[in-house]
């Protein structure tokens, strides 16, 4: 089943196996979800692109703009509280190394508001429709 029709409300538990050449410890992260909270669940892949620049010149008219696809570069995963309003991520890159620090946020905000509010994530990422993101403070709709 596809990830945006698995029915948010009856999941209570997720976790995330991935990239097992580089992580032994297997799941890199489980994540439960306490009885009587409303929950949405948050997963998507990273990936990058590559294109090649040039800085004026002769040398810019010679430069293709094609690009190379690096794939996916990290997997994230995570939650959103409705109902105490806490989210949090956890970011696990896909050639290991250093992973970069978890996001988090507590209060009456969304992840799909910009930081430093929300994330800044599509509502798809969450299953969600557009209407169904809340409208952003005012003091901050109208800084931006």
């Amino acid at each position: 089943m596809d990830w945006k029709h698995v029915p948010q409300d009856r999941v209570c538990m997720l976790e995330l196996y991935a990239f097992r050449g580089v992580y032994k410890q297997q799941p890199l992260v489980q994540i439960t979800a306490q009885p009587n909270r409303r929950i949405r669940w948050i997963q998507y892949k990273r990936s990058g692109l590559v294109i090649q620049t040039a800085t004026g010149g002769r040398e810019a008219r010679d430069v293709s703009l094609s690009g190379k696809r690096l794939g996916v570069t990290s997997w994230v995963v995570g939650y959103w509280d409705m109902t105490v309003g806490q989210a949090q991520l956890w970011e696990f890159p896909a050639r290991g190394g250093k992973r970069p620090p978890d996001l988090e946020f507590s209060g009456r905000n969304h992840p799909c508001w910009p930081r430093p509010l929300g994330f800044g994530l599509h509502p798809t990422v969450l299953g969600l429709r557009q209407e169904d993101v809340w409208p952003l403070p005012a003091a901050f709709a109208s800084a931006s």
